[in-house]
């Protein structure tokens, strides 16, 4: 007798699949789809800001304190916005 096993783990349900039989699981995908677009865009944004700003700075970098304020307070906010995405309140 013979028995036939697949290389490969099965594929996850079709997308149309999953939005019909749990529509509270694509809504979630939905969200985590927008989240990481919005996410993206922002990244790119303090990217931009992060190589403008050291390009313009003269001197020793480290010296810099308003820049390195900069950076510390604008971390310090993007990350307290992220986690009351995730946790749904305020930290």
């Amino acid at each position: 007798m013979f028995s036939i096993t697949p290389l490969r783990p099965l594929p996850s349900l079709p997308h149309t699949q999953v939005k019909h039989e749990r529509p509270d699981l694509e809504a979630a995908r939905e969200q985590l789809v927008k989240e990481m677009s919005e996410n993206k865009a922002l990244l790119k944004v303090l990217e931009d800001t992060l190589l403008r700003e050291l390009s313009n700075a003269t001197g020793n970098i480290l010296d810099n304190q308003e820049l390195i304020r900069w950076g510390v307070e604008e971390a310090l906010v993007v990350g307290g916005q992220w986690r009351e995405t995730r946790t749904g309140r305020v930290v």
